[in-house]
């Protein structure tokens, strides 16, 4: 700080003056919108500009030759301001390092308050140096020098620097690599240039290494080109990821808003691509506005996620409502009126989700094209986030290999006999218990995962089918049906698989059974024919399984190459009712065992549902309402009982 008018000086405050300057310029073009960090540095550095900028004015009005009652007024009232807004900058500063580290929320007002009394006190002393005299003074030739207040300001500072430092190693994880150096290098040039002048007054080199040191600090921290999106100027998927990692590992509380537009190729292919990126820009636009106060970023893709810490939940669910408002209006480009209909998604933060992986998967979960459109908040997302769950513990299952197979035992209709058994894939996982069969087929199909699955299942049974239950049957044993998980395992590699198994444990395959259901037929009836075609090589059954309901037709071109069909009577109750259900059910049947194929009638899960059947012709049923899926060991049991 200053001791004395010193012209020598004046050079060092120009430098000061124009880097100060020049980086709150840089700060204003670099980010549209401030947060608290730019702020801190923004006022950081307008604080070294109008220091320069009193030091400067000082200098020269001591070296003029007004009059003496001007000029020693040019020279107190700038030196009263300086050291009013000097000793402001290592509390500002230090501030700053708790929002760059991220420990904010984790501070109280009474924090803050103990923080910030040792600042009130300096400058209400400052205030009253007209009177005491106690930060400094001048001599009649207008000679400054220091008061006893500015050590005291000087051991202060020392002190937030100590907090500074022990915050920056406690947090150091916080930050990456590139930050931490250009961090510490700044912020040592700053202290360096302090201690000089503390300890040399004639060397005035204190505020431009501040300035330096700031401008340095601003660069590397606050400009963020390798987080922005280049298109639209929001904050892209990396910076993200990031902010979502951060945020989780500092185990703050925060909502996620994910604005996701469906059907990105139908939209590119009616407006136009070129076009629609207009349209997402001033998506951009709209959400960069509406969210003022939160950061909002965009995939590159479809959606758009806003990050809301701290927020409450009026304010949340208000910004949501008011972007479904606008998205309820159309778009104008390129004299387009264009509409878009995305859904919107809010969850919780870590209560609801607790990983950036999980977040990310908002972009990506299922949603029903009668969702489009809407809005899903908090708990409206747990069946979400259940599937979130279903999929990392799919995962967590194939390495550890905890997939086990359970068998739902099949009666013959005409008189009740255990004939065959349902086998169906589950997980016992240690996090979420036991994962059904329909949970895992759902989830596994979506995230590519059906192959390995589908391999381990066959395996599985042909293993079971080799030991135990040969050991256990008695009598007849017609059928082990075993399910195709996708149209993405009806390939080579499963029917080699299948045949391979068979040679490799010597079983007969007569009782084996591939069921390949309807809609897998539909989707790819190419890959089925081929599967149909091979297993029936190596004699082995195929079942059409659960078969629709809307094909109504006496004839059917999918059932000939069939050995026997899948009816769920619970999907024709279901979708039809009780009295037409039955009897389209009942027609279904008739036709199929006319064809010369098997009629297997499954999901009879109450007596009900059994007493309706009664009449209608089916070799096998089975359901809830005979048996549940067992585990091995207690199938084992059911077969040595009879």
């Amino acid at each position: 700080m200053l001791e004395g008018i010193l012209m020598g000086s004046l050079n060092f405050l120009i430098a000061s003056l124009a880097v100060s300057l020049t980086s709150i310029l840089c700060m204003v073009v670099i980010r549209k919108k401030k947060n608290a960090r730019n702020r801190l540095i923004i006022a950081l550095l307008i604080i070294v500009f109008v220091d320069s900028l009193m030091g400067m004015t000082s200098a020269i009005s001591y070296a003029s030759s007004a009059p003496y009652f001007v000029r020693i007024t040019l020279c107190y009232f700038p030196k009263y301001i300086y050291y009013s807004t000097h000793f402001l900058m290592m509390p500002i500063f230090y501030y700053y390092i708790i929002r760059v580290c991220g420990i904010y929320h984790r501070l109280t007002k009474k924090h803050f308050w103990i923080m910030g009394l040792p600042v009130f006190v300096l400058e209400a002393l400052v205030f009253s140096n007209p009177f005491t005299k106690i930060t400094f003074y001048a001599n009649s030739d207008l000679i400054f020098h220091r008061g006893p207040l500015v050590y005291v300001a000087y051991v202060i500072s020392a002190l937030y620097f100590v907090f500074c430092i022990v915050t920056l190693v406690i947090y150091w994880t916080n930050i990456d690599k590139l930050k931490k150096i250009s961090l510490v290098y700044f912020l040592a040039l700053a202290v360096v240039g302090i201690v000089v002048q503390m300890m040399f007054p004639a060397f005035n080199c204190e505020l431009l290494c501040e300035a330096v040191g700031l401008m340095g600090i601003m660069i590397i921290l606050e400009k963020d080109d390798d987080r922005a999106d280049s298109i639209t100027g929001l904050f892209n998927r990396n910076a993200l990821m990031t902010d979502l990692d951060k945020n989780i590992f500092l185990k703050k509380e925060f909502h996620v808003i994910c604005i996701r537009i469906e059907n990105v190729e139908l939209y590119q292919t009616i407006v136009g691509y070129d076009c629609f990126e207009l349209v997402k820009q001033e998506i951009a636009k709209y959400l960069f506005t509406a969210a003022e106060k939160f950061d909002v970023y965009t995939d590159e893709i479809s959606c758009f996620y806003i990050i809301c810490p701290q927020a409450r939940e009026k304010e949340v669910k208000k910004l949501i409502f008011n972007v479904k408002t606008r998205f309820d209006k159309s778009f104008k480009v390129k004299k387009q009126e264009i509409y878009v209909n995305p859904v919107i998604l809010c969850v919780s933060c870590p209560d609801m989700f607790s990983s950036t992986e999980d977040i990310m998967l908002l972009g990506e979960s299922t949603i029903s094209d009668n969702d489009y459109g809407s809005i899903f908040m908090w708990h409206d997302l747990d069946e979400v986030k259940r599937r979130i769950d279903v999929e990392k513990a799919i995962v967590r299952g194939i390495n550890s290999r905890r997939f086990k197979v359970k068998y739902k035992p099949i009666y013959s209709k005409s008189d009740l006999k255990l004939r065959g058994a349902e086998a169906l894939i589950t997980l016992e996982d240690t996090d979420m218990g036991e994962v059904s069969f329909e949970e895992l087929i759902s989830v596994a199909e979506k995230y590519n995962l059906e192959e390995v699955m589908q391999k381990m299942m066959i395996e599985d049974i042909f293993d079971f089918l080799d030991g135990e239950f040969e050991e256990a049957v008695s009598g007849s044993f017609d059928v082990m049906l075993i399910h195709a998980l996708s149209k993405k395992v009806l390939n080579e590699d499963m029917t080699s698989a299948i045949t391979k198994l068979v040679a490799k444990y010597n079983i007969d395959v007569t009782g084996i059974a591939v069921d390949i259901s309807q809609n897998i037929f539909d989707a790819d009836g190419k890959s089925a024919a081929y599967a149909l075609t091979e297993l029936k090589k190596s004699d082995i059954r195929v079942f059409l399984g659960d078969y629709r309901i809307s094909y109504l037709d006496d004839k059917d071109d999918n059932i000939p190459g069939f050995d026997g069909v899948i009816l769920n009577m619970k999907s024709f109750i279901d979708k039809m009712g009780m009295s037409q259900g039955r009897i389209t059910l009942g027609k279904k049947a008739d036709m199929i065992k006319e064809l010369g194929k098997k009629v297997l009638i499954t999901g009879v899960e109450t007596e009900e549902y059994y007493d309706m059947i009664e009449d209608i012709y089916a070799d096998y049923v089975f359901g809830s309402y005979f048996s549940v899926p067992l585990s091995k060991e207690d199938f084992v049991e059911v077969l040595k009982n009879g």
